[in-house]
């Protein structure tokens, strides 16, 4: 299962992001790719640049993984 999670951080940073509605309101989100509780993969998500995720080298990801239909 895909899915999207904040990493709670409140340093200085330009990629912190503010979700409300969120349990960890404020810091890194990240995409989990996980299956029975385990994560497998994650990819870093990189605010305002409207490239979308990147991979911790930050260089840009296009994942087939994150466009699945189930």
């Amino acid at each position: 299962a895909v899915d999207e999670s904040i990493e709670r951080f409140t340093g200085r940073a330009s990629e912190i992001v503010n979700i409300p509605s969120k349990p960890t309101p404020e810091g890194f989100k990240i995409w989990i790719l996980g299956n029975q509780g385990y994560v497998l993969d994650w990819l870093f998500h990189s605010k305002g640049l409207g490239k979308g995720s990147y991979d911790l080298d930050m260089t840009f990801v296009q994942d087939d993984r994150l466009n699945t239909k189930n």
